[in-house]
């Protein structure tokens, strides 16, 4: 929901594609390193 706010806001140009690559990535970073912590 909040991802469509924005795009409607921006319309999806080329710097929202972007910003929500890098947090997925960011996001993916962080589960990765959890899961990590919690398997040791």
């Amino acid at each position: 929901e909040l991802w469509a706010a924005i795009l409607k806001t921006f319309g999806g140009n080329e710097a929202t594609k972007k910003t929500k690559k890098n947090l997925l990535k960011q996001q993916y970073g962080n589960f990765k390193a959890e899961g990590s912590e919690t398997l040791e």
